[in-house]
């Protein structure tokens, strides 16, 4: 059996929800950072497919040049 004074039961949930909050603002700060990163690919990802739909329409208007010269 085991002896437990009025402090062991007493604290021993506030160390669980001490260890609870921190593993709570862990998980809290690592989804923020990989939030910011994501967010800062999009954007990469975003001017990337606007250079190509920028070129597509630049290809689609030198083709269509060609076509009216025959």
């Amino acid at each position: 059996m085991v002896n437990s004074t009025l402090v062991d039961v007493a604290i021993f949930p506030l160390n669980s929800l001490t260890n609870l909050a921190q593993a709570l603002g862990g998980l809290i700060a690592v989804s923020i950072i990989f939030g910011i990163i994501n967010v800062l690919m999009n954007r990469r990802r975003g001017r990337e497919l606007k250079r190509i739909r920028e070129d597509i329409s630049l290809i689609k208007k030198i083709i269509s040049e060609k076509k009216k010269r025959k």
